[in-house]
């Protein structure tokens, strides 16, 4: 028997300012090429007087579930100047239904990047239509064109985004950028239900009948999509006004007050405390108080006692499958509303690997040059009977942790 080992690193933070305001927001991270970027929006969001929790997708490897994102007023998504396996199309260039779930359910939802079209189409123009998540979801009739790609031989890009006259959302105008031009902006057209808010500029630009943002609402869902790197305004007071137009906009449809949680509980599934499966899983879970809490999303994290496991956004204990995986660890759950209540609870984790002193083999492929050469030897192991595991640097792009080996 073989198995195959790809890991992803999972790190969920969490970080609320003093709000001013009561709109609960949900600050996601998608920009694995740039990570860093992200804290300019924590930033000016901060300054414009408005508090956050924050989940970083890169990270984590994966979107944030439609139970942590439907107890906030409002998902910001963030891609940045990423443009490739995007967790917003689900790391594989699918709809993302829990965003779409979440802006069913009356959700409101800011998204903010350059190439999160470029990640899942890659020829423009394109026309997008009912049934679509884009047309019907974020109110685009066609994705045009990009700066610098598309407006003319070794153009410099866009140089500013001009208002729309009553859009309702911003009057700031124009939006530079920290660099003379923009690249790999897309220019969009608005389906006939939509809002047209930023047009590129200045006028006489190659797409100055186009659009870089754009609002849409479905049903009570609220959706503003910005196709340009919101990290890279001109300077600090303009991105701190930016940021505040639009937060101000989402604001009064925002919750009255938030009712904070005074107390979680936790505990595995069925009160288990135990792990007693080679690889075996345990689903965490909480009693959280009060009943309304507005927010009753937590983060999980996992510290280890005497053994090893890991546990995703959703809860889902995983043990090691190793002989270091033996032993205790313990699981946190804190409370995702910025309130500071946190809980942990021990679970035990046995039979996990193999006793000392047994056989048992990992296969490590390091060939690069010849990467399915490793091949050979995996197919003698399996013609000799052995069970052993295959790790794959060239895939992973690291050498195995102690708990792998």
């Amino acid at each position: 028997m073989k198995r195959f080992f790809t890991f992803i690193a999972l790190a969920v933070f969490m970080l609320m300012s003093a709000q001013a305001y009561s709109l609960s927001i949900l600050l996601i991270n998608d920009n694995g090429y740039a990570p860093d970027r992200v804290d300019v929006l924590k930033q000016a969001i901060t300054d414009a007087g408005y508090g956050y929790t924050f989940y970083d997708a890169a990270s984590e490897g994966s979107s944030p579930s439609l139970t942590l994102m439907q107890d906030f007023d409002l998902v910001m998504w963030y891609t940045g100047n990423d443009g490739a396996g995007l967790y917003f199309w689900n790391g594989d260039n699918i709809d993302n239904e829990a965003i779409k779930q979440y802006i069913d359910g009356g959700g409101m939802f800011w998204l903010q990047g350059l190439d999160f079209l470029y990640d899942r189409y890659s020829i423009t123009p394109l026309d997008f239509v009912e049934g679509d998540m884009m047309h019907d979801y974020f109110g685009v009739a066609q994705y045009y064109a990009q700066s610098h790609v598309d407006d003319g031989l070794y153009s410099d890009g866009v140089a500013e985004l001009d208002v729309m006259p009553d859009n309702g959302i911003f009057t700031m105008s124009p939006i530079k950028f920290a660099y003379p031009y923009m690249n790999f902006v897309d220019a969009l057209t608005a389906t006939e239900t939509a809002v047209p808010v930023y047009r590129m500029g200045p006028e006489g630009y190659d797409f100055y009948d186009y659009y870089s943002v754009i609002y849409n609402e479905k049903g009570n869902g609220k959706i503003l999509t910005c196709t340009f790197e919101t990290a890279r305004i001109d300077n600090t007071p303009n991105t701190t006004e930016f940021f505040k137009e639009g937060l101000d906009y989402f604001n009064q449809f925002g919750s009255d007050s938030i009712i904070y949680v005074t107390d979680i509980t936790v505990h595995g599934e069925n009160d288990a405390n135990t792990i007693t499966v080679n690889e075996g899983t345990l689903q965490m879970a909480t009693d959280i108080l009060p009943e309304d809490a507005s927010i009753k999303a937590v983060l999980w994290s996992v510290t280890s006692g005497t053994a090893y496991a890991t546990i995703n956004g959703n809860g889902l204990l995983t043990a090691a499958g190793s002989y270091l995986g033996n032993g205790t660890v313990w699981v946190k759950a804190t409370a995702a509303d910025g309130s500071g209540v946190v809980d942990s609870t021990e679970i035990t984790i046995s039979n996990q690997g193999v006793e000392p002193g047994l056989y048992n083999i990992l296969l490590v492929n390091d060939n690069a040059n010849g990467v399915d050469r490793y091949l050979v030897i995996d197919t003698t192991l399996s013609n000799l009977g052995y069970t052993y595991d295959i790790y794959n640097t060239v895939v992973t792009g690291k050498a195995p942790d102690i708990i792998t080996l």
